[in-house]
């Protein structure tokens, strides 16, 4: 099953907190698996960042009688292209979010690793709260 959702993204880290209106999520369901993969969509963390399109793996998801519930330690985010190609540079943390009546609530943390990166060695905690998306036919 996909669900989608969209909307406001907000981030702490170094200087001001940011925010962020036009991204998109969606999370595609195994619950024969019970995980599940998190698809963001023209997102971004800081004002400087480029908008880009994500793919969180495998999240282990546990099920509950108003939704369900994502947690995951840590996880290597990849871009979503034809690759998935693995973001090593930028691990996920401290991943927890949930769905509840068609609401997404959403927190992880982004560390930058890469090498001569202006923002190397900080992490941002990105907070999401998003609603479903409706459904076209």
């Amino acid at each position: 099953s996909i669900y989608e959702f969209e909307r406001t993204t907000s981030v702490t880290g170094p200087g001001n907190p940011f925010s962020y209106d036009y991204a998109y999520y969606a999370i595609n369901l195994n619950s024969e698996q019970n995980a599940a993969h998190l698809y963001l969509y023209n997102t971004k963390f800081a004002e400087k960042m480029p908008a880009m399109n994500m793919i969180f793996k495998n999240i282990p998801v546990t099920f509950n009688s108003t939704g369900y519930q994502l947690n995951c330690e840590s996880l290597i985010p990849c871009l979503n292209n034809s690759g998935a190609t693995p973001m090593e540079d930028y691990p996920i943390t401290n991943l927890s979010g949930s769905v509840t009546n068609g609401k997404l609530d959403l927190q992880f943390d982004c560390s930058i690793n890469a090498s001569g990166s202006s923002v190397e060695g900080i992490t941002y905690h990105v907070t999401t709260s998003a609603s479903n998306l409706p459904k076209f036919p």
